[in-house]
C-alpha cells in the first residue's frame, strides 16, 4: 500500500485494480502520516482496515452477495455518507467473521444476506 501511495503521481499509469485502492487510501486522510511510512499504533491496522474496504468494493462491484450493493445504495439514501455506507455494511462482515471464528463455523452466507437485506430499512 505504501508503495502504491508513493506511486499516486503516476495514477494515469496505474491499473485498474490500483487506482481503486488509491482511491480507498485517499478517502483515508487519517491515515495519510501511515501511507507515507510512519509506523501505525499499537491499536490500529490501517493496512486490515484498507483491506476490508477493498473487499467489499469487490462485493458492492459484483454484487456478490446478492444485495450488497442494495445494502449500499438504500444506506446512501437514508443519507449516509458513501464511506459511512461502507463502514456500516462492514460491521455486518466483521461482525459475520468473528462469529465464524468463535465458533468454528463456515461463514454464514445465508445469515450474511439476512443482515444486509435488513440495512437502511428501519
Amino acid at each position: 500500500m505504501r508503495a502504491l501511495w508513493a506511486r499516486r503521481a503516476g495514477r494515469e499509469s496505474l491499473e485498474p485494480a490500483e487506482r481503486s485502492l488509491l482511491d480507498i487510501l485517499e478517502e483515508h486522510d487519517e491515515f495519510r502520516a501511515i501511507w507515507d511510512g510512519q509506523e501505525p499504533g499499537e491499536d490500529e491496522n490501517p493496512f486490515l482496515h484498507v483491506s476490508m474496504h477493498e473487499l467489499l468494493e469487490k462485493q458492492i462491484a459484483s454484487d456478490d452477495p446478492p444485495g450488497t450493493r442494495a445494502a449500499l445504495d438504500r444506506l446512501v439514501a437514508k443519507g449516509e455518507t458513501r464511506h459511512d455506507a461502507i463502514h456500516t455494511i462492514l460491521r455486518v462482515l466483521i461482525h459475520e467473521l468473528y462469529q465464524m471464528t468463535q465458533g468454528q463455523r463456515s461463514f454464514d452466507h445465508e445469515g450474511y444476506k439476512n443482515k444486509l437485506e435488513k440495512l437502511g430499512r428501519g
